[in-house]
């Protein structure tokens, strides 16, 4: 269903280069392009998917996936596991939203409209304030946020919640604290 739905929304011009492998679990390079870049030296990850890596490339372990679990209700993003002080990268172009600290969620986090798509990232438990206000833009790949464990953790880690809409409206909004919202699954669009 999710193949089916991304090549019709690729032959309508709604969604931006795209490769499928990781959706129809085809390793192959349909692009290409270099989907192997090395990193660790700061450069983001770029192999296949939709979106970019949030992460340098050492980090790929998702130690809390989307899903429901019985004492909290649904988790609407992914846990990944990534030692404090490390880069977060923006998965895509986009318009900052919102930047701030909630202690009680999800700590320094920051929003970021991607209108080519029109959906919303969400990054969650930086270190410290992100580096972007409300208004900004920001581009693929930038850094936007070091990674931490602020607000409701359990230890380091990246939370991102991907979801429709650009976040102006609370039914656009996916978190735990509402329980409303249009999010989705992160992981299959992201690039690892």
């Amino acid at each position: 269903r999710v193949y089916d739905a991304i090549k019709s929304l690729q032959s309508q011009g709604k969604l931006n280069k795209v490769s499928l492998s990781t959706v129809d679990g085809n390793n192959e390079n349909t692009d290409n392009t270099n989907n192997n870049v090395p990193s660790g030296d700061g450069t983001p990850v770029n192999l296949g998917g939709i979106y970019l890596w949030p992460l340098d490339r050492q980090f790929q372990t998702i130690t809390n996936p989307y899903a429901h679990r019985s004492k909290y209700g649904l988790h609407y993003g992914i846990d990944i596991s990534v030692p404090e002080g490390n880069n977060i990268y923006a998965i895509a172009d986009g318009i900052v939203r919102d930047s701030r600290h909630n202690a009680g969620g999800y700590g320094h986090y920051i929003m970021i409209y991607h209108p080519q798509d029109n959906i919303r990232s969400v990054y969650g438990h930086g270190c410290a304030p992100a580096f972007f206000s409300p208004g900004q833009t920001v581009t693929a790949g930038q850094i936007i946020m070091r990674s931490g464990n602020s607000g409701r953790s359990s230890g380091p880690h990246l939370h991102i919640t991907m979801g429709r809409g650009d976040g102006t409206s609370p039914w656009d909004m996916g978190t735990y604290s509402s329980g409303l919202g249009c999010s989705f699954n992160p992981e299959p669009y992201l690039r690892r």
